[in-house]
C-alpha cells in the first residue's frame, strides 16, 4: 500500500515520525468553506490554459482529488519528522540502534 511505501521511504532516507495525525477530514471541510473564493482567484489570477490543472491541485470541487479526499481513497497527513542520528552519532552518545527500528 502507498502508505506503507511512504513510511520505509521516510525510514530508509533516516526520518523518525515523531508525530502523525491524519487531517483528510479537516481539509474537506476548509476546501468546503473556501470554494467559491478559491474558484474566483484561480478564474482571476489563472492563465486560461492552467486554470483546470490549478483547480486539480488545489482539490476544488469537480475535482478528482477533491472527489479522492471525500471517498477516503486519498488521505491528508501531517508529519512532524525528526533526522534519525546517524550509527556514528548513536554509538558516540551511547545510544542504541534497537531504539531506531
Amino acid at each position: 500500500d502507498q502508505l506503507a511505501d511512504l513510511y520505509r521511504q521516510l525510514d530508509s532516507a533516516g526520518f523518525i515520525i515523531v508525530d502523525e495525525e491524519q487531517i483528510t477530514e479537516n481539509v474537506v471541510r476548509s476546501l468546503e468553506d473556501n470554494s467559491r473564493r478559491m474558484q474566483e482567484i484561480v478564474e482571476r489570477h489563472s492563465p486560461r490554459l492552467l486554470r483546470g490543472p490549478t483547480r486539480e491541485f488545489m482539490a476544488l470541487e469537480g475535482t478528482m482529488m477533491n472527489s479522492g479526499f471525500r471517498s477516503g481513497d486519498l488521505a491528508y497527513l501531517r508529519l512532524v519528522l525528526q533526522r534519525a542520528p546517524s550509527p556514528a552519532a548513536r554509538q558516540s552518545s551511547g545510544v542504541s540502534s534497537a531504539n531506531f527500528g
